[in-house]
């Protein structure tokens, strides 16, 4: 098994959270995205779209973190990243998807984008990131007001929580206050001690840079 991803990616993050939570050995295959290594011939024969993270398994290529962790959760099922029940496997993909959907908004590609073609100023780009980030998380606080326990959903590891973690570590590197959401800093403090996500952290990793 081998993961394409970048330390900082929110997305590469997601899935190195549940390969480790499962215990999956794979290979780390850095793309730099500043470099634009995501844009080589290389990478692109094994993703048209240029992105990361991309998982290649035996004959399989995968992209979309989503799409990954749910194949994880097929092919290794214990332990698991979902309930039994409909009803709660809906409402967490419901919670995933929410901060899936905002994602977009904050990756790298659109920041250079606004930046390169409509010059915006870090003011701008600030107000851009709080116009979409900071209803993203009245969302999640108002699912977590109702849904939590020590986790996202009650008191076990879920998708919900691979996904929730690398979206605070990126609203707290663009500086975003979060004290208004007393839920989401209480579980993400409590998930950041855990040796796993430890391990899948953005300054744990090969590419990491040394400053």
């Amino acid at each position: 098994m081998k993961l394409y991803n970048y330390y900082r990616s929110s997305a590469s993050y997601r899935v190195r959270i549940a390969l480790h939570f499962k215990s999956v050995s794979f290979e780390y295959i850095p793309i730099h995205l500043l470099k634009a290594e995501q844009d080589s011939l290389e990478f692109k024969k094994l993703n048209s779209l240029g992105q990361v993270p991309l998982l290649s398994h035996n004959n399989l290529i995968l992209s979309q973190s989503f799409a990954i962790i749910e194949y994880l959760e097929e092919a290794y099922p214990t332990p698991p990243l979902l309930p039994q029940t409909p009803e709660e496997k809906a409402l967490i993909r419901q919670f995933a998807q929410i901060i899936n959907c905002t994602q977009p908004l904050q990756n790298l590609s659109t920041l250079e984008f606004l930046k390169n073609k409509f010059k915006i100023s870090e003011e701008q780009k600030n107000l851009w990131l709080k116009k979409w980030l900071y209803p993203c998380f009245e969302s999640l606080e108002s699912f977590l007001s109702k849904h939590s326990g020590s986790y996202c959903f009650k008191d076990s590891f879920t998708l919900a929580d691979t996904f929730l973690v690398p979206q605070v570590y990126t609203a707290k590197r663009f500086g975003l206050d979060l004290t208004s959401f007393p839920n989401i800093e209480r579980i993400n403090n409590f998930l950041e001690t855990l040796e796993f996500i430890k391990k899948a952290h953005p300054l744990a990793q090969i590419d990491t840079p040394l400053e």
